[in-house]
Parts: structure tokens; sequence; C-alpha cells
């Protein structure tokens, strides 16, 4: 085998890993599609239908044994990716609902590759002296996704109600949901 044929078979195995990466990469969101819907829809429903909040299963062959249970479940995420009006829409939101002290808000300041003494003085004299024009300076506010799920939460267990404006608003899910976990066996 000359070094063109071993050449064309390295970029053959290579197509053929991307194939098949995709592949694995597709079936696994699949997979994780259907997990959310079982542990968010068809699980509770069940649940709720049998009005039970546990459930266990034996262990099986090499499986353990498991313990599912139906618990409240939260989350909320601000996304970066929004719109910057729907963002502010959030924050808005998480102002009136006495909670914007959840907003984190960054402030970059850009200096150009020339301006390395500018950036110096910038730095020792910030609070003395306006150096930067205000296309070099860019703000971001934002709440950490797990932060936000905790005062949702937080909201709910304390007998308040979002509606579901409110948390569309803060891209919020709140329901039930089923956890498994495995059981421990012996000491």
């Amino acid at each position: 085998m000359d070094k063109l044929d071993k050449l064309r078979e390295a970029v053959r195995h290579k197509r053929d890993l991307d194939v098949q990466i995709d592949d694995l990469e597709n079936r696994l969101s699949a997979h994780k599609q259907a997990r959310y819907k079982l542990e968010h829809e068809t699980l509770p429903e069940m649940f709720t239908q049998a009005r039970v909040t546990k459930v266990a299963i034996e262990a099986e062959g090499n499986m353990p044994p498991y313990m599912a249970r139906l618990q409240p479940y939260y989350k909320a995420v601000i996304s970066a990716d929004w719109p910057m009006d729907r963002q502010q829409r959030a924050f808005d939101l998480l102002d009136k609902l006495h909670l914007g002290d959840l907003i984190k808000t960054v402030v970059e300041i850009t200096f150009g590759r020339d301006e390395r003494k500018q950036t110096k003085t910038f730095l020792s004299t910030i609070l003395k002296r306006k150096l930067i024009r205000e296309d070099q300076v860019s703000c971001r506010q934002g709440v950490p996704w797990s932060t936000l799920t905790a005062a949702v939460r937080y909201h709910y267990e304390s007998g308040q109600q979002l509606g579901d404006d409110e948390l569309a608003t803060l891209g919020a899910t709140v329901g039930m949901a089923v956890t498994l976990k495995e059981e421990k066996v012996g000491p």
C-alpha cells in the first residue's frame, strides 16, 4: 500500500468516525428527551394517579435496588442568548419581586493594543479621571441559573406563586419530577 492509499484510508476512517459520532450524538439527544418526558410528564402523572410519592424496585440481576420519588422540580435560566429586551424584562421582574440583588453586572473596558500606557494610567487612576470613550465600555448583566432557580424554589416553598407569564419571563419551569436513586445495600 503506497502513501496515497494510506492517506485515503485514514480519510475514510475520519469520515466514518464523524458519521458515527453524529449518530451517537443524535441518539443521545433523543434518549435525553425521552428521559425528560418520563421524569417530568409520564411518571409524575402515573405517581399522581396511583396516589403515591415513592416506589421501590428490587434488585434484578446485576442491578441494585432503586427508589423512585415524586418531588417538586424547579429550574430557572435567564439565557445570555435571549434578546436584550427579553433579558431586561426578566431583570425588571426580579426587581419587582424584590430579587434584584440576584443580578450580577459585568463591566468590560477595552483598550487597543497601542493603548498600553493608557491602560496602566486608567487602572491606577480609575476613580480620578475619565480616560475612556463610551464605545470602549460594555456592560452585561446576568443571574447564575442555580441562584435564580434557588430563588424561584424559595418563592414557591414560602407559599408564593408566580404566574405563567412571570415564569416564562424568568425562563422558569416549576412542576413535579420523579428522581431515581440507587439504594445502598449492606453496611
